[in-house]
């Protein structure tokens, strides 16, 4: 969702170049990728050897089984002295272009690797489909973990903590190539007399979509996601994604603001340029506390949060996704509190995975944005993830050109744009359920004049079905 901030003194200037920036670093990412699904087709090849293998002892004495055994092992090892030289090439390849980079941080990313292109990889048997549930856990999240454009969303632990704060059903659906998983996604269902009956992969957040070996495999899964929807007759599939490669009509809108971090915050205010750096320290004055923490912040967190999303005319969660989102120890999750006099005016949550720390949730006080607080606190927030070995930032989505792009653009932030594909019934329209619909309009209007009591009694039974 777009991270909800309150953007003073925001134009469209923009910081300098991060030093990771070129052809070279793209192509680095773009090998690094394809060195890891080759590693997935080596183990499934190594899995088939073995399989091969353990059929010798079965046919002894059958000669013509044997033979026939012979003839399969020679194709499996030929295919892994194939893949053996590939990636031997790959690694070359690789250790070609870290050479030719500049110095300062010849390793670091561009990008990071969940958005990186996919290497395809194609099945070596038929493609089967079908529903995944508990038992399947651990399965699913090894997929998940080992594949390089996998978001923090895809994993399994995002069906238990969207059901148990909405009470939404979902199917998660499962690709295999014999035994192999080739590819998984996750769906979340949405049904209520307001809104309608939909499914979205998957809501509240701005990643999901499918993740497989291959283009082809995801294009399976979309396909029958979309039979699975027909068969419960639901109005839409709205399919979050930033690739570029399905069939159905998608959204272009929006995009997420990302940010390369350098490995020191020297370097990172130096990037900043004076502008930025001024801006972040006006609220010095005010003598802010910032802390950084868990549960224990929850309620002071929820507090500024609520108060923003009732000022900005959007329906407020409640309060029990974020406690089981800080408290699940599968996710890398902080809560970011900012405080004057010992009061909470702004806060942060942020989510961690691999190289990328994300902010999905921001939010300051109407009444201290002229000490630029928000400014002050996201500089802190920054130094916080160098610290903490991160390689990049997630400002969050926004509308292209919108205040909230603007305030990402002058940090640096480079935009990644969005794919959200949507499946309908022929001849069907897909609502529009955002903000940007104009029929809201009235309602965003009145939903700021409520008591923040009321706000927050009716809020999280709306916003449960907005995705």
């Amino acid at each position: 969702m777009d991270a909800h901030q309150s953007p003073t003194n925001t134009d469209d200037s923009t910081a300098n170049a991060t030093p990771n920036s070129g052809l070279a670093d793209k192509k680095l990412a773009e090998l690094e990728g394809e060195l890891s699904a080759l590693k997935q087709h080596v183990k499934f090849q190594l899995s088939k050897k073995k399989e091969v293998s353990s059929q010798f002892k079965l046919a002894k004495g059958d000669k013509e089984k044997t033979q026939e055994l012979k003839a399969k092992m020679q194709v499996v090892s030929a295919e892994l002295a194939s893949l053996e030289q590939e990636r031997k090439s790959i690694e070359q390849a690789i250790a070609t272009v870290k050479d030719s980079l500049l110095e300062g941080e010849p390793t670091r990313k561009t990008i990071p690797s969940q958005f990186s292109p996919i290497a395809e990889v194609e099945p070596t048997a038929e493609i089967s489909i079908s529903l995944a549930s508990d038992a399947d856990i651990q399965s699913w999240d090894q997929y998940v973990g080992s594949h390089p454009q996998a978001s923090a969303y895809h994993y399994y632990v995002w069906r238990q903590v969207i059901s148990e704060s909405f009470g939404h059903q979902s199917f998660y659906l499962i690709a295999k190539s014999g035994e192999e998983i080739v590819g998984v996604l996750p769906i979340t269902w949405l049904s209520s007399k307001l809104f309608g009956s939909f499914g979205v992969s998957i809501p509240f957040f701005n990643y999901g979509g499918p993740l497989a070996n291959s283009n082809g495999i995801a294009a399976q899964l979309l396909k029958r996601a979309g039979t699975i929807a027909k068969e419960h007759n639901l109005s839409h599939l709205e399919i979050r994604t930033t690739t570029d490669a399905f069939s159905w009509p998608a959204e272009t809108k929006k995009v997420s603001m990302l940010l390369a971090l350098p490995s020191s915050k020297e370097t990172l205010d130096s990037d900043l340029g004076a502008k930025v750096r001024a801006q972040a320290k006006q609220a010095d004055q005010y003598s802010p506390v910032i802390k950084f923490g868990g549960v224990e912040l929850l309620d002071d967190f929820y507090r500024v949060f609520a108060i923003n999303m009732r000022d900005l005319g959007t329906p407020v969660y409640g309060k029990q996704i974020f406690k089981n989102i800080i408290t699940n120890a599968a996710i890398n999750a902080k809560i970011v509190v900012t405080y004057i006099n010992n009061k909470p005016v702004g806060t942060a949550f942020l989510i961690g995975h691999r190289e990328l720390m994300e902010i999905p949730w921001a939010s300051t006080i109407k009444r201290v944005n002229h000490m630029n607080i928000n400014s002050w606190m996201y500089h802190h927030i920054l130094h916080y993830c160098i610290d903490q070995g991160f390689e990049f930032f997630d400002f969050g989505r926004s509308t292209v050109n919108a205040g909230t792009y603007r305030f990402k653009k002058q940090w640096g932030a480079k935009p990644i744009k969005h794919y959200w594909y949507t499946w309908r019934p022929e001849g069907e329209e897909a609502p529009s359920l955002n903000p940007d619909n104009p029929k809201f309009k009235l309602m965003i209007a009145t939903w700021k004049r409520l008591p923040l009591f009321m706000a927050n009694l009716i809020g999280p039974h709306v916003v449960k079905n907005l995705p």
